[in-house]
């Protein structure tokens, strides 16, 4: 089962908001001046790739339990099943 849009949507502001606060913060300095395009380039490129290699699986397993969750399950019981 894929856990819903919405829990991923979360997962993945969880995992890239500090990620861009963090990049900013450290880079600021060095940043100002650049134009926007390549700073949105230079940012973007470590960002996308340690999201998708590093972040997102590592929040995934973190999360797993409440990402496949079943909304409609009830005390700890599948859809579905005879109890």
């Amino acid at each position: 089962m894929q856990p819903p849009r919405w829990k991923l949507a979360v997962l993945t502001w969880v995992g890239i908001y500090p990620l861009i606060t963090v990049l900013l913060w450290v880079l600021g300095p060095v940043i100002q001046g650049i134009p926007l395009p390549l700073v949105t380039l230079g940012l973007t490129i470590p960002l996308v790739s340690f999201m998708t290699f590093v972040v997102m699986p590592t929040l995934t397993k973190a999360f797993g339990g409440w990402l496949r969750r079943d909304p409609t399950a009830r005390n700890g019981l599948v859809a579905g099943s005879a109890g």
